[in-house]
């Protein structure tokens, strides 16, 4: 890719049978291009979809008043304020979804590992990998720990430790049923 900003071309607009379909082909075209696509606004008959990076960058622990010593360091976000947006709308006749380029640069070089985003780490997953994460999560092992035996068991699983813990409290707000352990 020879641009700086080399994402790749954004999808082609057209319209879809089904929202399935739709949702699919335009996060896998963004896979293959270096990028990751967020829900951002949607009602019934209308989905924004923006690029993962749109917000601005995070400030937190990194305030201009406070001296260079007290920062928080290596503190980073991914956000970079892409402008990136494809809007979904539903024709009200036929009820396909067409897909149209709102806007189309990013201001930033693609990412050539999956592993970057996590929207594709976690639709990745085989349910075998998130069992093996609870059952072992039952027996009071630490994520990091859960995260050395799973990939040794499922080499191909693209995990990073912020995922196993992730699925952990999932599990426990399911076990609790959406309740604190408090309540």
């Amino acid at each position: 890719m020879d641009s700086p900003y080399a994402c790749g071309p954004p999808p082609p607009e057209a319209a879809y049978a089904d929202l399935d379909t739709t949702v699919a082909t335009i996060q896998g075209y963004a896979q293959r291009n270096g990028y990751a696509l967020c829900k951002r606004d949607s009602t019934p008959s209308r989905i924004i979809y923006t690029c993962d990076r749109f917000s601005k960058p995070q400030t937190k622990g990194r305030a201009s008043y406070l001296h260079p010593s007290k920062r928080r360091p290596g503190s980073s976000s991914k956000k970079c304020r892409c402008a990136i947006k494809r809007a979904l709308k539903q024709d009200a006749i036929s009820g396909h979804w067409a897909l149209s380029i709102l806007e189309g640069t990013h201001n930033y070089e693609s990412s050539a590992d999956i592993a970057a985003y996590p929207i594709y780490r976690t639709a990745a997953l085989d349910p075998e990998v998130i069992a093996q994460i609870r059952s072992l999560s039952a027996s009071s092992i630490r994520p990091a720990q859960i995260l050395t035996v799973v990939r040794q068991q499922f080499p191909r699983a693209i995990l990073v430790q912020k995922d196993v813990s992730n699925i952990i409290q999932k599990a426990r707000l399911e076990q609790f049923g959406g309740r604190t352990p408090m309540q």
